[in-house]
């Protein structure tokens, strides 16, 4: 495993944690949203000790789980881990002033609501507003015409910036937000000076990250597991 998929799943692992993850022998798990279930180097573990209901990530084969299966699964998604290398010199991306970050005394909820809605799940105010008091946390918001339109996460690990939660409400989709959010947070990277922006994409956002300079470097798998499904 190379040094740039180690930070990209380091970062991960770590911003699993700030939201409340907890270790339960060898495997880390969260009791409420996110709800996953993962080994800190995203291995597959002995998934038959997974709970039921849980969502199990792992940069596994999904053929290797089908092998390893007493119980039945769903694979929920599979997402593309990805690396962009920032260079001093990058002046193209600059600070947006419709990106405000919101701290611990901002209420949150109007920025659940929308990210809830652009991803198509809930997303869980307890989780957010216990993630705004962990440090090294940025909780940024586009605002158009006083409404939270897109929303976004960065979460640092040394010189690595990664980026989660990256979504827009769908009645602002086709106002490049979500690229606007991403010039800003590349803006933020360099000025932090990280050398690594680090996210793990969706089949639908994966265009947009590969304009901007991003490179595959792994995929993601997210399975839940269920005797229902055996």
């Amino acid at each position: 495993m190379h040094q740039q998929l180690i930070n990209n799943l380091s970062n991960l692992h770590q911003f699993w944690l700030a939201l409340g993850g907890a270790q339960q022998g060898n495997l880390f798990t969260h009791q409420i949203w996110p709800n996953h279930y993962w080994q800190a180097d995203f291995k597959l573990p002995d998934i038959n000790k997974v709970p039921q209901g849980k969502v199990m990530a792992t940069i596994e084969n999904p053929e290797a789980i089908l092998l390893q299966a007493e119980k039945g699964f769903q694979q929920l998604v599979v997402l593309t881990a990805m690396n962009l290398m920032i260079n001093p010199n990058m002046h193209d991306f600059k600070l947006n002033s419709k990106v405000v970050e919101l701290t611990s005394n901002h209420d949150f909820s109007g920025w659940v609501k929308t990210c809830s809605r652009a991803f198509g799940y809930q997303i869980d105010l307890a989780a957010i507003e216990h993630l705004s008091l962990q440090p090294k946390v940025s909780i940024l918001a586009y605002l158009s015409e006083g409404r939270v339109a897109g929303t976004v996460i960065c979460y640092q690990t040394g010189q690595v910036l990664g980026v989660h939660q990256l979504g827009v409400a769908p009645d602002f989709r086709g106002q490049k937000i979500a690229r606007s959010l991403m010039q800003h947070v590349l803006a933020m990277a360099n000025k932090l000076e990280c050398e690594q922006v680090c996210l793990q994409a969706s089949e639908a956002a994966l265009n947009l990250y590969l304009s901007l300079g991003f490179i595959p470097v792994a995929k993601l798998s997210k399975v839940c597991l269920s005797s229902d499904l055996a």
